[in-house]
């Protein structure tokens, strides 16, 4: 038996990490311990950036054939084509002259102007590892 890697291979979400995906809130608790959660991983990682890799995490889970386009991160997320731009950068290769993350890759379309966007193994590792440290804690104390 042959064991190959291509680049267009993305690595199924695991049930719990699909099912935190498909989630439409978090409870503010939930959402303090994804972001201390990251930042453990990835001091430097910011908000706008983390925001951008979840929703195209949020697609992959989703809709694994209809990858999100920079254009597409823009409008839905409600910012400028050049942030979401960047943000893709430091998710995917890096910036030029900076190592990125390689959470993301890019790949060209029918038309080399647009850029798709889909999940690599190591993103879908870091995802993994999140939700995990998050249903690994202790449920906060209730107050009586």
């Amino acid at each position: 038996m042959f064991f190959f890697f291509t680049p267009d291979f993305m690595p199924k979400l695991p049930g719990a990490v699909t099912k935190f995906l498909e989630r439409e809130s978090l409870t503010w608790d939930e959402f303090e311990t994804l972001l201390s959660a990251c930042r453990r991983k990835h001091p430097d990682l910011t908000v706008g950036a983390l925001r951008t890799f979840v929703f195209i995490a949020r697609r992959a889970a989703r809709d694994a054939e209809r990858e999100p386009t920079i254009k597409d991160v823009a409008i839905a997320l409600e910012i400028g084509h050049g942030t979401a731009r960047r943000h893709c950068e430091i998710l995917s290769k890096g910036p030029s002259g900076r190592k990125g993350l390689g959470w993301i890759e890019k790949k060209v379309g029918d038309d080399a102007r647009v850029k798709h966007l889909g999940l690599t193994a190591e993103g879908v590792c870091f995802l993994i590892s999140v939700v995990s440290e998050m249903n690994k804690r202790e449920p906060p104390l209730k107050a009586y």
